[in-house]
């Protein structure tokens, strides 16, 4: 079972057993059925897609599933969405996938448990190549730094001549 901390760090454990995985889709109004991860959300994409890619969604899926924890913790919604800072969110998308993709593997649905453990991954490269394009600009930032850098002071210095010629004194000494 895994867990994930909030920004005060109350633990909440990701339990995905049959019947919190029944309560989540009953108290979501069907909203959240864990166990079709591939069934078209919202008439858009993949629920296990759609809950990765849209925080705002992951997060009331989140609430739903720890929310007997966080009440006996006296933590109503509200201060749930105040304690899960970014970061706090992002380990609990991580650690939920590793957690639903376990319950399809405990569940001898291979199919399911595969698909979850492949967006895992390609997130996780997104991410690698994210952080290379991000060492790529900043390359680029300081190569178009220096380029600036000496177009100002070539326009500067041909500014600093063109007014040491103004103010020269004049051949005929006036």
């Amino acid at each position: 079972m895994r867990e994930f901390k909030d920004k005060e760090s109350n633990t909440y454990k990701l339990d995905l057993t049959f019947g919190n995985v029944v309560r989540v889709k009953t108290a979501s109004d069907g909203k959240f059925n864990l166990l079709e991860p591939e069934a078209i959300f919202r008439d858009e994409k993949p629920l296990c897609l759609a809950l990765w890619e849209d925080p705002l969604e992951f997060y009331e899926l989140l609430w739903h599933l720890v929310e007997p924890q966080a009440t006996a913790k006296g933590i109503d919604a509200a201060k749930f969405g105040e304690l899960m800072a970014a970061d706090c969110i992002h380990t609990a998308t991580l650690k939920f996938y590793e957690s639903w993709r376990e319950f399809f593997q405990s569940l001898q649905r291979p199919k399911l448990a595969i698909v979850l453990d492949k967006l895992i991954a390609y997130q996780a490269k997104a991410l690698e190549q994210m952080n290379k394009l991000a060492d790529r600009f900043k390359v680029a930032d300081s190569k178009m730094d220096a380029a600036m850098e000496a177009e100002l002071n070539r326009a500067f210095g041909k500014l600093e001549a063109s007014l040491d010629s103004i103010l020269a004194p004049s051949p005929s000494g006036s």
